[in-house]
């Protein structure tokens, strides 16, 4: 999956809180929501008057508000792609946990939340061939 694609995906399904997340699409949404906020931070701290501190302070809130909801389900259907339910995104105690899971892959096949969306895929080929 394109990094591009993977944001328009994660924006298209802001509402959907069900089926399955793969885990490029997390990983290339969490970079771009990242790297807005490093550039706002960045700006926000260059900002040499108070009128443009506040300007940046309103385009942070701006970004908490359209980003809040798409990383709510992304983050949900990533734990359902690895075969945990969603509720599970209220633990935010166990951080370190999430953070190793999301690089964990996805379940083969179907699980209960869905078809794996990796199965339209064909397989890489390429380094096995060469071995």
């Amino acid at each position: 999956m394109k990094p591009w694609e993977a944001v328009i995906h994660v924006f298209k399904n802001s509402f959907n809180f069900s089926g399955r997340a793969r885990r490029s699409e997390y990983c290339w949404f969490m970079l771009f929501i990242t790297a807005l906020f490093i550039l706002l931070m960045y700006l926000t701290d260059q900002a040499d008057t108070r009128k443009m501190r506040d300007f940046y302070d309103a385009l942070f809130l701006i970004y908490l508000a359209v980003f809040a909801l798409p990383f709510l389900s992304v983050f949900v259907r990533r734990l359902h792609d690895v075969g945990l339910p969603g509720w599970r995104a209220s633990r935010a105690a166990k951080f370190f946990f999430f953070f190793i899971l999301f690089f964990e892959d996805s379940q083969p096949g179907k699980n209960k939340y869905g078809p794996n969306p990796k199965a339209n895929e064909k397989p890489n080929t390429y380094y096995g061939s060469r071995l």
